[in-house]
């Protein structure tokens, strides 16, 4: 058998309505676009593209792969944020100002040198980042007392607020460190890293 005649056996028969039209050899544009569902039969299994989605996904995670890692890396710190909050506010017994300024600074420079070392991967300028990186880290700080506050006013425990804090302060902390603090000199935005 030669290879054309082998490849042929294994190749799926087209569905009907997704067929490869005789006259001009081009597929259906539901084909085209990759759905391969049988819109003339119900009861006909439907393809919906778990390879291509996976992939796509994939792709997704490698183009926003500073974002993942920073999201992961900024888990892991908020954990032991919290987690220092907890102990220091609950079992020990301190203000929420005072547990909150304790567990704040520590998670800031544990988040700083993995961001620096792992993710921006960006080892000039230390000081000058690190200073970047506290002053930002400070508006994140009062934003998350702000929002602390405003829980409890309303009603809800410390606890609760110091965890509502976190999504938003982790959006204005990553799009001020990648811009600004994290930024390569020399460029004006952060290109996407491909490594």
């Amino acid at each position: 058998m030669t290879e054309a005649t082998l490849n042929g056996l294994h190749a799926e028969p087209p569905k009907s309505g997704d067929q490869t039209s005789h006259t001009g050899g081009k597929t259906s544009g539901r084909a085209a676009d990759g759905d391969m569902s049988n819109d003339s039969d119900p009861a006909a299994p439907t393809y919906s593209g778990g390879q291509g989605s996976a992939n796509g996904i994939a792709a997704l995670l490698k183009r926003h792969e500073t974002l993942v890692k920073y999201f992961v890396i900024g888990c892991t710190a908020s954990a032991i944020d919290v987690l220092l909050f907890l102990i220091l506010y609950n079992s020990i017994g301190t203000s929420a100002l005072v547990a909150h300024s304790i567990s704040v600074p520590v998670s800031v420079l544990f988040s700083f040198f993995v961001n620096t070392r792992h993710n921006f991967k960006t080892n000039d300028y230390l000081g000058l980042r690190l200073a970047s990186f506290v002053v930002v880290c400070g508006i994140g700080y009062v934003a998350g007392y702000g929002v602390i506050y405003a829980a409890q006013l309303v009603g809800l425990d410390a606890n609760t607020g110091k965890i509502l804090s976190l999504p938003f302060v982790f959006v204005v902390q990553y799009v001020l460190n990648s811009r600004i603090t994290f930024r390569k000199f020399g460029t004006t935005t952060r290109p996407v890293d491909n490594q």
